[in-house]
């Protein structure tokens, strides 16, 4: 992904998040989901449980304890999302705009310092010069890292009202789709590291190349229940991969689904990782109390490239007072604390910055009087958030295990409510796949997934040449769906 540049350096100013929220308004053409699917709107994450369903509930109370793993209960079809777990993730696709459009997160002369050279007194050698650069470059990577923070949490709010959750994907699922986001304007690009005359079309956006990003996810394991994501921009500058393992615990009168796994966001012109934790789904008052959908937990953001860190406190509403969705944290830098934020995920989130002292190389100022306060700066509004349009591919390029063509009668029943055509199609796709499980044993094939292989630890892609990822790479192979 190398390429030939022409650089202008990025004042802390100019990348500052107020200045850069035009780019939210900027020639993006995206639609807005329906607002139920939103939280914000006239959504709520607290459901009104139906009689039938009451029952229900407290019937499946006799086979639960405390503490039992809640992956092969059969869950009422009103908690039902009707769609699967691989098409929820795409989520996080949906705002990724957010950091694609973004200068800050292109490469600046600051990029070119060797941070690990010059990351001490002692590397500068006293050279006034070397300082200037390595706080130029903290700052700019604090930046960075504030805007993976937004990204991040501007997902969370996209989901439908009350306590719903997708289905479990089959062994062996993949779910497929493509975002495409309107040309920047040339103000947006001139304001960031202008790119050169004479660099490839192929490898950055330009006014006639919208920028796009494909998205792959499979179900890799079934016990546990494992799935596996790859995401990329066509020109490569944004890597988004992962895998998602939620795994269900009864607690009385709550259920919890504590994510293991891992998001690694990459910028390979950058040679940076982000490396990113998830939280814990909790929903709550299952038995008595309101019946509420919650996120709770702590969360780290590492980039060990450039030695900046986030955490992240998804607070719980306590049992008296305080608020649902709130959440806060902390920036570091060299393990110095450079900015903290906090607000609700679903609405709006502020951040303060802590006064930066230029003489400790952009680390925090000592204390003392006279200390100057930053003001506080909006770092997320999602009333200004334009998800963007999903697309997938047409009829003639989808397979049978894509999840679109395996969940169209269970997703028809539970947006009906049906729950006997509900519990037939559910049961029909689990006995086809008991049926080709009986095949395998029979003749001793062990199954292996098709485009992600676990190297340690993690789940990586390679399914980067097959055809179904790559006829994703012509937009006319693409067919509208909203999420």
């Amino acid at each position: 992904f190398s390429t030939t540049m022409t650089h202008r350096s990025i004042s802390p100013e100019e990348s500052s998040i107020s200045t850069n929220q035009k780019l939210l308004n900027n020639a993006i053409e995206t639609t807005l989901p329906p607002e139920s699917e939103l939280f914000g709107g006239n959504a709520t994450n607290v459901e009104e449980i139906q009689p039938d369903t009451k029952n229900i509930i407290f019937e499946l109370m006799k086979q639960v304890r405390i503490g039992m793993d809640l992956t092969k209960v059969m869950i009422p079809v009103d908690f039902l999302e009707p769609q699967s777990l691989l098409e929820r993730i795409t989520v996080y696709a949906r705002m990724i705009y957010l950091l694609v459009e973004d200068e800050t997160m292109r490469p600046c002369p600051q990029d070119d310092v060797q941070f690990a050279e010059l990351s001490s007194n002692e590397a500068t050698g006293g050279d006034a010069s070397k300082e200037e650069d390595i706080r130029k470059l903290r700052e700019l990577n604090v930046q960075r890292m504030i805007r993976v923070v937004r990204w991040y949490l501007s997902g969370w709010h996209i989901r439908p009202p009350g306590v719903k959750k997708p289905y479990n994907p089959i062994l062996g699922e993949f779910h497929r789709c493509r975002f495409d986001m309107s040309p920047s304007s040339n103000s947006s690009q001139s304001e960031g590291c202008a790119t050169s005359e004479t660099q490839s079309s192929s490898t950055r956006n330009s006014s006639n190349t919208p920028p796009s990003f494909l998205f792959l996810a499979e179900q890799v394991s079934h016990h546990p229940p494992i799935s596996a994501f790859y995401a990329e921009t066509l020109n490569g500058d944004i890597i988004a991969e992962g895998w998602y393992y939620p795994k269900s615990k009864f607690l009385g009168n709550s259920a919890a689904s504590e994510i293991q796994g891992e998001l690694r966001l990459r910028f390979p012109r950058l040679n940076q990782t982000y490396v990113i934790s998830w939280p814990t789904v909790y929903a709550r008052g299952i038995i008595f109390g309101r019946l509420v959908m919650e996120i709770g937990g702590e969360c780290t953001i590492t980039c060990p490239q450039n030695g900046v860190s986030a955490d992240i406190s998804f607070k719980n509403k306590p049992f008296i007072g305080g608020e649902y969705n709130c959440v806060s944290g902390k920036v570091y830098c060299d393990k110095k604390k450079v900015a903290t934020f906090k607000g609700r995920w679903d609405s709006n989130i502020t951040l303060m910055r802590v006064p930066v002292d230029k003489k400790s190389h952009g680390g925090p100022r000592k204390k003392g009087k006279g200390k100057p306060k930053s003001p506080p700066e909006i770092l997320m509004n999602c009333a200004t958030f334009a998800p963007l349009k999903k697309t997938i591919p047409r009829e003639e390029f989808l397979m049978d295990n894509e999840s679109i063509k395996v969940w169209p009668e269970l997703s028809k029943a539970v947006k009906e409510r049906n729950l006997k055509e509900a519990q037939d199609a559910k049961y029909n796709v689990e006995e086809a796949q008991r049926e080709k499980l009986r095949e395998r044993e029979k003749l001793g094939k062990a199954w292996q997934p098709k485009y992600f292989s676990k190297e340690d630890g993690f789940w990586t892609f390679i399914g980067k040449d097959s055809a179904e990822f790559l006829v994703m790479t012509e937009k006319e192979n693409m067919d509208e769906k909203m999420m």
